[in-house]
């Protein structure tokens, strides 16, 4: 489980508090403040100066390759993974995003992603 602070800090909260960036408008913040990535105009996550295989669709799902994060107005996640439902109804397990999903939900997808193992390469 992790949570986005009012700060823009993203902590993951498993086995302690462990800090994993800060959202700094379109862009993540790693260590001493070096972007990590960023998302540019058209919606691609831009690594190196170069845009990733990762990007947001039209409904503000994350996608990286074969994998797809949405999040639900109610906060449901909906993620699949080479075509199998990992979260969401039919899925392996249950994931939720509190908040603000539906003013953010580029952001509440972003936050799963990094939850789950990191930014997208």
């Amino acid at each position: 489980m992790s949570v986005l602070e009012a700060d823009g800090q993203l902590v993951h909260l498993g086995k302690g508090r462990r800090p994993m960036g800060r959202i700094d408008r379109d862009r993540v913040r790693v260590g001493a403040g070096e972007v990590a990535f960023s998302c540019n105009s058209k919606l691609e996550i831009v690594m190196d100066g170069k845009a990733s295989d990762a990007h947001y669709d039209a409904a503000g799902a994350l996608v990286e390759k074969d994998v797809r994060i949405f999040v639900a107005d109610d906060g449901l996640v909906h993620m699949t993974s080479h075509g199998t439902q990992v979260f969401g109804p039919g899925g392996k397990g249950q994931a939720r995003v509190v908040g603000p999903v539906v003013e953010a939900r580029r952001t509440a997808a972003l936050l799963v992603l990094l939850s789950l193992g990191g930014p997208p390469g």
